[in-house]
């Protein structure tokens, strides 16, 4: 405690050290720890990280939870042991601390970097070009815009197991497509086989084509794409005004 001189005199007395406690607004508290805390926190890279991670505005500041920084440190505790018999056994002479805590961190991350690598590659993307190619002009399938707006699903994308809504669809099939999902269905050829949004397409096209179960698609006939014969250009000049 506070008051017993013996254990002030072992730890070589008491050093102010500003710290929130919760109930502070602008400025943090002052706190007396043992000199010991305060010598290694300058000179060994903080062993108490409750100060650390501080916003300097002039505002409610933001830290870790006390939870959060104890178990870092506990992490950071064990690096250093690992590092120093790392150093011991002269495994890979030259290594530094830095590049050794790096290592440490992308092995005991690699599964969840992979894990978000693959969601992000399997999401579809927002925004797609516009068509490579125009499909002939003899097929019976062409696409065309939807009478009621964005409110058909992508066949594609529901093969591949999600629910986005187009504006588009096919006059032969009467199902809804991206352009370049609607190029992928009836001119494949015409594909970059190089554009990453398209290898997820290429894939489910593949397993399709050899057998492999995908997701249920629509076999109801979808009245609402624009037949061929009814599409028309918009006229915005006046019979008089000629």
């Amino acid at each position: 405690g506070p008051d017993n001189e013996e254990a002030i005199r072992v730890l070589h007395g008491l050093q102010p050290l500003n710290r929130w406690i919760g109930n502070e607004m602008m400025h943090r508290s002052v706190l007396k720890v043992p000199s010991s805390i305060v010598a290694f926190n300058i000179y060994m890279n903080s062993l108490d990280r409750v100060g650390q991670k501080l916003s300097t505005n002039r505002s409610q500041r933001k830290e870790k939870r006390l939870s959060m920084t104890m178990f870092t440190c506990a992490l950071d505790l064990c690096v250093l042991n690992a590092y120093g018999l790392f150093c011991c056994l002269e495994c890979q002479p030259g290594m530094t601390m830095r590049e050794f805590k790096r290592r440490v961190v992308e092995e005991l991350t690699s599964r969840e970097r992979s894990r978000r690598e693959k969601k992000r590659s399997g999401e579809i993307p927002a925004a797609v070009s516009s068509p490579r190619v125009i499909v002939n002009a003899t097929s019976d399938h062409h696409i065309t815009t939807n009478k009621r707006g964005r409110d058909l699903e992508c066949r594609l994308c529901r093969e591949l197991g999600l629910q986005v809504k187009v504006r588009y669809g096919c006059t032969g099939c009467k199902e809804g497509f991206y352009v370049d999902f609607f190029t992928a269905y009836y001119a494949r050829e015409a594909l970059n086989k190089d554009d990453p949004d398209m290898l997820k397409v290429q894939e489910t096209l593949a397993e399709k084509s050899i057998g492999q179960p995908v997701h249920k698609t629509r076999v109801r006939s979808n009245n609402s794409i624009t037949p061929l014969p009814e599409l028309k250009l918009h006229c915005h000049w006046r019979s008089g005004s000629a």
